[in-house]
Protein backbone atom coordinates (compact mmCIF):
# COMPACT_ATOMS: atom_id res chain seq x y z
CA UNK A 1 0.00 0.00 0.00
CA UNK A 2 1.26 3.47 -0.77
CA UNK A 3 0.62 6.51 1.39
CA UNK A 4 -0.82 9.88 0.51
CA UNK A 5 1.87 11.89 2.35
CA UNK A 6 5.15 10.20 1.44
CA UNK A 7 7.21 13.26 2.44
CA UNK A 8 5.65 13.25 5.92
CA UNK A 9 6.45 9.54 6.17
CA UNK A 10 10.09 10.24 5.28
CA UNK A 11 10.24 13.00 7.91
CA UNK A 12 8.68 10.63 10.44
CA UNK A 13 11.34 8.02 9.75
CA UNK A 14 14.08 10.61 10.05
CA UNK A 15 12.75 11.70 13.45
CA UNK A 16 12.31 8.12 14.64
CA UNK A 17 15.86 7.18 13.65
CA UNK A 18 17.26 10.08 15.68
CA UNK A 19 14.99 9.28 18.63
CA UNK A 20 16.11 5.64 18.58
CA UNK A 21 19.77 6.53 19.01
CA UNK A 22 20.84 7.04 22.66
CA UNK A 23 24.15 8.57 21.57
CA UNK A 24 22.36 11.10 19.36
CA UNK A 25 19.98 11.98 22.20
CA UNK A 26 22.83 12.48 24.66
CA UNK A 27 24.86 14.60 22.23
CA UNK A 28 21.91 16.78 21.25
CA UNK A 29 19.78 17.02 24.38
CA UNK A 30 22.31 17.05 27.22
CA UNK A 31 21.99 19.96 29.63
CA UNK A 32 23.93 23.00 28.62
CA UNK A 33 24.06 22.08 24.96
CA UNK A 34 21.97 24.05 22.53
CA UNK A 35 19.72 21.87 20.38
CA UNK A 36 20.97 21.09 16.91
CA UNK A 37 19.38 23.82 14.83
CA UNK A 38 17.65 21.54 12.36
CA UNK A 39 16.37 19.11 14.99
CA UNK A 40 15.53 21.16 18.03
CA UNK A 41 14.66 19.99 21.49
CA UNK A 42 12.84 16.98 22.90
CA UNK A 43 9.69 19.12 22.96
CA UNK A 44 10.15 19.82 19.24
CA UNK A 45 10.31 16.07 18.61
CA UNK A 46 7.12 15.52 20.61
CA UNK A 47 5.44 18.37 18.75
CA UNK A 48 6.31 16.75 15.42
CA UNK A 49 5.30 13.22 16.46
CA UNK A 50 2.04 14.19 18.16
CA UNK A 51 0.90 17.33 16.36
CA UNK A 52 2.64 17.97 13.05
CA UNK A 53 2.55 14.40 11.75
CA UNK A 54 -0.37 13.34 13.95
CA UNK A 55 0.81 9.74 14.03
CA UNK A 56 1.09 9.46 17.82
CA UNK A 57 -2.23 11.20 18.41
CA UNK A 58 -4.08 8.92 16.02
CA UNK A 59 -2.08 6.01 14.58
CA UNK A 60 -5.21 4.38 13.15
CA UNK A 61 -6.22 7.63 11.47
CA UNK A 62 -2.77 7.86 9.87
CA UNK A 63 -3.32 4.62 7.94
CA UNK A 64 -3.13 5.35 4.23
CA UNK A 65 -1.84 8.86 4.87
CA UNK A 66 1.49 8.27 6.63
CA UNK A 67 1.32 4.62 7.71
CA UNK A 68 0.96 1.74 5.26
CA UNK A 69 -0.54 -1.15 7.24
CA UNK A 70 -1.82 -2.47 10.55
CA UNK A 71 1.67 -3.59 11.63
CA UNK A 72 2.88 0.00 11.36
CA UNK A 73 -0.18 1.26 13.26
CA UNK A 74 0.55 -1.27 16.01
CA UNK A 75 4.23 -0.29 16.21
CA UNK A 76 3.40 3.43 16.42
CA UNK A 77 0.73 2.74 19.05
CA UNK A 78 3.31 0.86 21.12
CA UNK A 79 5.73 3.77 20.75
CA UNK A 80 3.04 6.25 21.83
CA UNK A 81 2.29 4.15 24.90
CA UNK A 82 5.97 3.96 25.88
CA UNK A 83 6.45 7.72 25.42
CA UNK A 84 3.27 8.49 27.37
CA UNK A 85 4.44 6.21 30.21
CA UNK A 86 7.84 7.91 30.30
CA UNK A 87 6.31 11.38 30.30
CA UNK A 88 3.97 10.47 33.14
CA UNK A 89 7.03 9.32 35.14
CA UNK A 90 8.95 12.58 34.64
CA UNK A 91 10.98 11.91 31.51
CA UNK A 92 11.61 15.20 29.73
CA UNK A 93 14.48 14.48 27.36
CA UNK A 94 16.99 16.74 29.04
CA UNK A 95 19.93 16.39 31.38
CA UNK A 96 19.51 13.67 34.00
CA UNK A 97 16.26 12.62 32.36
CA UNK A 98 18.35 11.05 29.59
CA UNK A 99 19.19 8.35 32.16
CA UNK A 100 15.51 7.81 32.96
CA UNK A 101 14.53 4.12 32.89
CA UNK A 102 11.66 4.96 30.54
CA UNK A 103 14.16 5.46 27.72
CA UNK A 104 14.78 1.70 27.58
CA UNK A 105 11.15 1.02 26.62
CA UNK A 106 11.02 4.02 24.28
CA UNK A 107 14.25 2.99 22.54
CA UNK A 108 12.99 -0.56 22.04
CA UNK A 109 9.62 0.66 20.74
CA UNK A 110 11.10 3.24 18.39
CA UNK A 111 13.66 0.77 17.02
CA UNK A 112 10.84 -1.69 16.37
CA UNK A 113 8.80 1.05 14.65
CA UNK A 114 11.74 1.99 12.42
CA UNK A 115 12.29 -1.64 11.50
CA UNK A 116 8.62 -2.17 10.63
CA UNK A 117 8.27 1.11 8.73
CA UNK A 118 11.33 0.32 6.61
CA UNK A 119 10.33 -3.24 5.72
CA UNK A 120 9.23 -3.65 2.12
Amino acid sequence: MSVEYENMRLLLLEHLRKLSDPVWRRENWAQGRPPVESWGSFDDFLDFLYDDSGVLNDPEGSLGYVLKNDDEVSAISELRDSIDAGLSEGLDGEGDSLQHPGWEAITAAVQRAVRILTER
